[in-house]
């Protein structure tokens, strides 16, 4: 017969051994983020991290049934109370909110939270977004955000004590995708000019991101031998016909509208001279860490974490709205003293490690 060490462990139950977490909601494979963030958990064997069940419906409740979990962290929770409707937001937000108590009361879990930004960036919060985002930071355990600079707004918006939030920056993105691609053939294989100077934006291509003032400024400043690329996945396809109207009949700017493959990304960043990142408002930057880990200096607005993980290149950050004349400034930069820059960011990014963010759970594992 055999004893009670031998038996499986049965779905649900709780290992003492180790912190049980699991992660909401599931961004998928198009996102790596959420994968190295929890690879990064994962590497204090004490703690062990899967996903929760995917869905918008009662996904806590459903995780905290099937898995028992000690943590369910959450980064992005849209999803799971917006809706198209203004009046399904309104039935949803309270559910939401009703939902995680419910979850913390019956199961005991203990709900972290990891800020992304502080609201949408397309549209001005509504009432009741900004109301469930502080119903459910006081739901939360902790709060994590990636720069002690977000602390003194995300206090305001969500109404936290400062002791509520833990600081811990994004991991880098090097050596997740393949980065072996030379400067000549990239620019061939994009068409674009050999000796050319070239500025890249890729990312989402969202109002936000500031697209259509990069175009206007582009044009106003760019000189012969300059060349504008701007790739990445359009938030929607009638945002992608306006810009593409805006872009017509320009020269020098090339377009690439769709979603950009993990190996197509050294092509894009070994054809470009500085990436241009012109944000109307941002707190943290994916794009920016991405650019940062193939090297590459980075043209940006002096807002939220930018300031912070673009300080070894302060000189390449300008005061927001003055987009042209950072660009004109690029007339009189040198190209080895832009290599130079970017070559720093690489070295500043990899200061920054995803298993950093496993020290935050310190808390939870000393309870148990």
């Amino acid at each position: 017969m055999s004893s009670s060490s031998d038996l499986g462990h049965r779905p649900g139950q709780r290992d003492a051994r180790t912190l049980t977490v699991r992660c909401l909601p599931v961004a998928g494979h198009e996102n790596p983020y959420q994968s190295l963030m929890m690879e990064g958990l994962r590497s204090d064997a004490r703690v062990s991290v899967e996903h929760g069940v995917d869905g918008k419906f009662f996904a806590a409740w459903r995780t905290a049934w099937a898995f028992r979990p000690d943590v369910i962290h959450y980064d992005w929770i849209q999803r799971f109370f917006m809706r198209r409707r203004p009046f399904w937001t309104l039935v949803h937000a309270p559910l939401f909110i009703a939902e995680i108590a419910l979850v913390k009361r019956v199961f005991g879990c203990k709900v972290v939270w990891t800020l992304h930004n502080l609201g949408s960036h397309d549209t001005e919060p509504s009432r009741v977004e900004a109301w469930t985002r502080r119903r459910f930071a006081n739901a939360c355990d902790w709060v994590r955000v990636f720069q002690q600079s977000t602390v003194a707004r995300a206090r305001q918006l969500l109404g936290q004590k400062e002791t509520r939030f833990k600081v811990v920056p994004e991991g880098s993105y090097v050596g997740h995708y393949p980065d072996g691609a030379q400067a000549e053939p990239s620019r061939e294989a994009l068409g674009l000019p050999r000796n050319s100077f070239v500025l890249l934006y890729l990312g989402n291509v969202r109002p936000y991101k500031g697209l259509e003032e990069l175009v206007q400024a582009f044009e106003e400043v760019s000189e012969p031998g300059w060349h504008l690329v701007v790739a990445g996945r359009p938030y929607d396809e009638a945002y992608a016909r306006t810009l593409i109207q805006r872009i017509e009949g320009l020269g020098g700017i090339s377009c690439f509208l769709r979603f950009i493959r993990d190996e197509e990304l050294q092509t894009f960043f070994s054809a470009s001279d500085v990436v241009v990142l012109p944000f109307r408002a941002i707190e943290n930057s994916g794009s920016a860490i991405l650019a940062m880990g193939f090297g590459k200096p980075v043209l940006a607005p002096r807002l939220g974490a930018l300031a912070d993980r673009l300080s070894d290149q302060a000189e390449l950050l300008y005061s927001p709205g003055h987009l042209t004349e950072a660009l004109r400034s690029l007339k009189e930069a040198d190209r080895a003293d832009l290599e130079r820059a970017g070559q720093r960011n690489l070295g500043a990014v990899e200061r920054y490690n995803w298993s950093d963010f496993a020290s935050a759970f310190e808390e939870f594992l000393d309870q148990r």
